[in-house]
């Protein structure tokens, strides 16, 4: 999530399609990398990953979203930045009282008691850990 994050650092609107080709630039992914499909063979994996990054990046409050398909910095994300986090995945999310209550599926779960509202299987998954 840090690399797109760092990509809208420069304040401008993204959309998807510009920023998953600056992204694909930035890894260094070959033509061949970006065809990889999820298991369902329906989507491209890497554009899946990207989607799922900004949608939990904005759940967090570090991007705004106001037209489908754009997206761009906030103020909070560009403080984050100034902290120079090494990663940013779902357990640095959960500082944010907004991602964990974004209804997103085991997302805050322990934090908040929502255990009961999940499927079982996913609650006794959870209670586990």
């Amino acid at each position: 999530m840090l690399p797109l994050l760092e990509l809208a650092s420069d304040g401008n609107e993204w959309t998807m399609r510009d920023a998953r080709e600056a992204l694909a630039g930035r890894l260094k992914l070959t033509p061949e990398d970006r065809l990889v499909l999820l298991p369902s063979g329906r989507q491209a994996l890497f554009n899946n990953r990207v989607a799922w990054a900004k949608g939990y990046l904005v759940y967090a409050g570090l991007m705004s979203s106001e037209k489908r398909g754009r997206f761009q910095i906030t103020a909070r994300g560009r403080d984050i930045l100034k902290q120079k986090p090494t990663a940013i995945n779902i357990k640095f999310l959960e500082q944010f009282p907004e991602f964990l209550s974004s209804g997103l599926p085991g997302i805050g779960a322990r934090h908040q008691g929502r255990l009961r509202a999940l499927p079982r299987y996913q609650a006794r998954r959870l209670r586990k850990q």
